[in-house]
């Protein structure tokens, strides 16, 4: 956030499209730091704002989390594709998706093996288009209980195991 105003210590929104977007794209060299964390504390999403921000960062082990609970079209569309280092997603806590926002997030994440998800609203168009394609072959999804989710590419995983989490 610091790349947008001077007071990104509190900033929470991103109000410009495409504000992020590609902006580490292919970079092989970015890697975690061993004591910090990598922090994107936006809540107030633009569309495609996050938008292939990380893809292809092949040495990127672990994703910054994610705290936005209202997302925006594409706004996470293609993030973290082709990091194929990521074993874990960061915890996915809006309930309801919206076009593309999604789409191919982790598509060729090939290690990666555990994703939580707590939307409970879906039917959004594409909005997980081939989100999951190419990942880890086994993991675990854990998901909000009372939502019926497609398996393969675009929804859980054929080979993965299926944890229901009940939250309010």
């Amino acid at each position: 956030m610091s790349l947008l105003c001077k007071n990104y210590q509190t900033k929470r929104e991103i109000t410009t499209e495409h504000e992020f977007y590609e902006l580490f794209y292919n970079n092989i060299h970015i890697k975690n730091h061993p004591d910090k964390d990598i922090f994107l504390p936006a809540t107030k999403l633009a569309d495609w704002c996050y938008t292939s921000m990380f893809s292809g960062c092949s040495s990127l082990t672990q994703a910054p989390q994610l705290p936005a609970t209202n997302l925006e079209e594409s706004c996470y569309s293609f993030m973290f594709r082709n990091c194929y280092s990521l074993t874990k997603a960061p915890v996915l806590p809006a309930k309801t998706l919206t076009q593309n926002c999604y789409e191919n997030m982790f598509d060729y994440c090939s290690s990666l093996n555990e994703v939580t998800c707590l939307a409970t609203n879906i039917s959004a168009g594409d909005c997980t288009t081939n989100w999951l394609g190419e990942v880890a072959s086994s993991g675990t999804f854990k998901k909000a209980s009372g939502i019926n989710w497609p398996r393969g590419a675009d929804g859980i995983p054929g080979n993965w195991n299926i944890i229901q989490l009940d939250y309010n």
